[in-house]
């Protein structure tokens, strides 16, 4: 009978040490990362952060291959829901299903190219900066309220653009403006109208634009980051969805009147555009972040974008190619005069020959680059 007492006492203290020991081991911390308690507190995890919203524009250069299906890319959505809905481009020999569908305006909500995925989660990021960035100013006196809100001009106005993106494209969307920092904070929320989305990124376009910087001192930045001119270029493009053109050239007119930004002209006589050169087309679409760019990204040898591959001058694999008819309707020619032609035509844009949509593929006029090459 003792020997049992000293058996059941001995059990007792083994599960108090051993449930003690559980708690303990359950409250270990990730000795690989940073828990969210412990990450905003430096104005170095803020700029982390605020690159990472632009990096989440630039992942998955060819698309997203999970266990629930192919994501394309944001910088594919970009395409596919802009000019691939218009007039101006058709369908190729590698056009999938989904992308036939698009054009002939029978859209699913399976249809991959209907997914917002990629918006609404670089939104979040946009969101997790505007919530937790002024905790900062908390714990790191070196960090000022000037540069706070420079990086929250830059959030807040990636966030206004993937709204744009998303109400222009299907009108009435969720429109969610806090993070979603746990399960928790995931929960279903009702469409708002696209009115109301137009509200608010116009509302964070003109908080970001009395944030903003001029300048980061760098080509590279000045174009790949946000600046207080594109921020004023997305709100002229925005005025003129809400038909306000009084506002829409006013902000026009801020960019034009800064000098900073014109167009790249080909070879001149008398200061005139006279024909299209290598060097024009050098410049304008195969380097990138020329006189003519106000916000493009900056993708890399180490992160290409995904064009390549969509418009490749190779008839097999290309998915989008220029309708035949497009030189006729937008690059019009003029058959008494063959020195008289838009350079921005044939060998820039398109190439008329094969129906190539050329600026995405070309390394000049004739000749394209290879997917090693391709970068900007």
């Amino acid at each position: 009978m003792k020997q049992y007492k000293l058996f059941t006492y001995f059990f007792i203290v083994l599960l108090m040490v051993a449930g003690s020991g559980c708690k303990k081991w359950l409250a270990l911390k990730p000795q690989d990362g940073i828990i969210k308690e412990e990450f905003w507190q430096t104005k170095e995890q803020v700029r982390a952060s605020v690159f990472g919203i632009y990096s989440s524009m630039m992942e998955y250069s060819s698309g997203n291959y999970t266990t629930t299906g192919y994501i394309p890319s944001m910088a594919e959505l970009f395409f596919v829901w802009g000019e691939s809905r218009a007039d101006h481009v058709a369908n190729a020999t590698a056009s999938s299903f989904d992308d036939i569908a698009l054009v002939n305006v029978n859209i699913q909500p399976t249809n991959v190219n209907a997914n917002w995925r990629p918006f609404y989660r670089t939104i979040n990021f946009c969101n997790t900066v505007i919530e937790k960035a002024p905790e900062v100013l908390k714990t790191d006196n070196t960090f000022t309220q000037q540069q706070l809100d420079n990086y929250l001009s830059e959030a807040l106005t990636i966030r206004a653009l993937m709204y744009f993106y998303l109400a222009r494209t299907f009108g009435d969307v969720p429109l969610k403006l806090d993070a979603t920092l746990s399960d928790e904070n995931i929960k279903p929320i009702p469409k708002s109208t696209q009115a109301q989305v137009f509200a608010q990124i116009v509302k964070d376009l003109t908080e970001a634009e009395s944030k903003a910087v001029v300048s980061y001192g760098d080509q590279t930045s000045d174009k790949g980051r946000v600046t207080i001119y594109s921020i004023n270029a997305i709100l002229a493009d925005v005025y003129l969805w809400m038909e306000k053109y009084t506002e829409s050239i006013a902000a026009c007119d801020k960019i034009i009147n800064s000098n900073k930004f014109g167009l790249i002209r080909g070879a001149t006589k008398n200061g005139i555009a006279v024909e299209y050169n290598d060097l024009w087309f050098n410049t304008l679409y195969y380097n990138g972040n020329s006189n003519e760019g106000i916000f493009e990204l900056q993708f890399s040898q180490q992160r290409l974008n995904p064009y390549f591959g969509i418009f490749s001058s190779s008839v097999s694999v290309r998915r989008w190619v220029s309708p035949g008819d497009l030189m006729d309707r937008v690059f019009t020619v003029d058959y008494t005069n063959d020195k008289n032609y838009d350079i921005r035509g044939d060998g820039a844009s398109v190439r008329a020959a094969t129906t190539t949509i050329w600026k995405y593929v070309g390394a000049n006029a004739t000749g394209s680059f290879t997917v090693m090459q391709m970068c900007c």
